[in-house]
């Protein structure tokens, strides 16, 4: 008996704790308090890279911080050979090559995945990854929505809830444009 009275005061307890992104309130009819979550905005960020900066360098990284200082990374790599014929190139074409993109979020997440260009359209995706440093990984996805558009898309179990990611790759106008919500 003693010890599901004190699991049930750790579970108030933990019931209490006022999370980032979470408010608290007190409804005075009933003198209950409890946690809701804030109706807040996800933040999320374009990362555009043109694909002839890619092609020259072979690889370039972008970051940014969000509204609570965390760095968030975006690496494109450009392979050095390909499976994928090459046919008259434009400059504002991508070169038929495979593309990989790496997202990074501080010291918590680091995903990747692969897409093959074929005449500016994207033909496969392939070799999905997910690292992370906190939580457990669960569903796990990815997919080509269209011929410009990838998106791989994950949660990360944490020990007070579920944080969803998405990644998406759209391929425009001698662009890959990478939209991350974390």
């Amino acid at each position: 008996m003693n010890s599901i009275l004190s699991l049930l005061n750790l579970f108030l307890v933990f019931q209490s704790i006022v999370l980032p992104g979470e408010k608290t309130y007190e409804n005075p009819e009933t003198l209950n308090i409890g946690i809701e979550q804030a109706n807040m905005e996800v933040q999320t960020e374009n990362v555009e890279f043109l694909i002839e900066d890619i092609n020259e360098a072979g690889s370039l990284t972008k970051g940014y911080m969000d509204e609570d200082n965390i760095l968030h990374t975006v690496q494109i790599e450009a392979s050095s050979t390909s499976d994928i014929p090459s046919s008259n190139i434009g400059l504002m074409r991508l070169a038929n090559k495979t593309y990989t993109i790496r997202y990074t979020k501080d010291a918590s997440v680091s995903s990747s995945f692969k897409i093959d260009i074929l005449s500016n359209k994207i033909q496969r995706v392939h070799s999905s990854s997910v690292t992370l440093y906190k939580g457990t990984l669960s569903d796990s996805k990815l997919v080509r929505i269209s011929s410009t558009k990838a998106q791989q898309t994950f949660n990360q179990k944490l020990l007070f809830g579920t944080r969803k990611y998405s990644i998406t790759a759209t391929v425009s106008n001698g662009k890959i444009v990478v939209h991350a919500i974390p």
